[in-house]
């Protein structure tokens, strides 16, 4: 279990990196009702990369629960 757990350490530094681009990105765009219909290049990307990340750690997390499941099509 430690060697998942120190593995899964790797995954802190992409995590850092998003925070920071997440922190830049609300200084030009306010965390407020009123831009919730903003569209940008910038935001897309971070969504994605965002959700990318959610993505591998929840397989990661399911392979750990069950390491003979195959983690395709979690919904």
């Amino acid at each position: 279990m430690m060697d998942e757990i120190a593995d899964c350490s790797a995954y802190w530094p992409f995590y850092l990196a998003l925070e920071d681009d997440v922190v830049k990105l609300s200084r030009y765009i306010a965390f407020d009702e009123d831009n919730y219909g903003t569209y940008s290049v910038e935001l897309v990307r971070l969504l994605l990369a965002i959700g990318s990340e959610v993505d591998v750690g929840l397989r990661r997390l399911c392979a750990l629960i069950d390491p003979t499941a195959k983690a395709r099509n979690i919904m």
